[in-house]
Parts: C-alpha cells; sequence; structure tokens
C-alpha cells in the first residue's frame, strides 16, 4: 500500500472516529453511548472500543446513502452485538 493510499485510509478512519466521538457526547444518542459503556466495563480499551464501533457506524452510514431500510435502531442493535460482530 502507498503513503499516499495510507493517508486516506487515515483520513477516513479519524472521520468516522470524530462523527462517532459526536455520538457518544450528543444527549440526543445517549444509546449510542450506553454501548461504548458497557464495552469499556468488558474491558476492551477506549480506542478499541471506539474502532468497532466506527466500523458499525459505516454500515449505517452506507446504509442510510442506498436508502435502505436500515434504521438508527438496526445500528444501535449492532453495537449491542459488539464485540462478537467484530
Amino acid at each position: 500500500m502507498s503513503r499516499a493510499e495510507q493517508k486516506e485510509i487515515n483520513k477516513r478512519r479519524r472521520a468516522l472516529l470524530d462523527a462517532l466521538d459526536e455520538q457518544l457526547s450528543n444527549p440526543e444518542t445517549p444509546e449510542v453511548n450506553e454501548q461504548y459503556d458497557r464495552l469499556l466495563s468488558l474491558g476492551i480499551p477506549d480506542l478499541k472500543a471506539r474502532l468497532m464501533m466506527a466500523e458499525v457506524f459505516a454500515t449505517y452510514i452506507w446504509h442510510t446513502l442506498r436508502k435502505d431500510d436500515y434504521t438508527h435502531a438496526d445500528y444501535v442493535a449492532e453495537l449491542s452485538k459488539l464485540p462478537e460482530i467484530d
């Protein structure tokens, strides 16, 4: 993988983590924070928990952009399966 490709991957990862951090601090999405706290209580380190959650969030975005029948509730349900679906 080239340096430019790695840089682009890191940029996308950072954007997903920033969006997830917004959800974690937003009072309108407490269920996302609950799932984060649950992962931490399982002994999963902060960064690993956030990276796993960001992967699920990326799937949610993908479904949303495709206009699939995939709701926020589906997203939270997938988060609740972590770390098993990692």
